[in-house]
């Protein structure tokens, strides 16, 4: 990977996948780049989907990158609270 392309802007989404595992869909957590560089996927069981687990594992995709993000988007209405819990509890 190529780090001096990756972008300080990154995007994040969390969302149910509609892949079914012991008869519940799991969830997912994307996070990239602004250039679409740096992509992370984890995936969630539908009874770990909580701000607490999200930000653990937000802080560990930061962690591990070498270019740390100063912007972070998110725009699925939906998810609007847990992510902006989250996000502000990493600042």
């Amino acid at each position: 990977m190529d780090w001096n392309s990756v972008s300080t802007e990154w995007e994040v989404d969390c969302f149910s996948r509609p892949v079914l595992k012991d008869g519940k869909k799991m969830w997912e957590l994307c996070v990239t780049d602004a250039n679409a560089v740096y992509r992370r996927v984890a995936q969630m069981k539908p009874t770990r989907v909580n701000s607490v687990v999200v930000q653990k594992i937000l802080t560990i995709f930061i962690e591990e990158s070498k270019v740390k993000p100063r912007v972070v988007r998110f725009y699925r209405k939906v998810m609007k609270n847990m992510l902006t819990v989250v996000l502000t509890s990493i600042k």
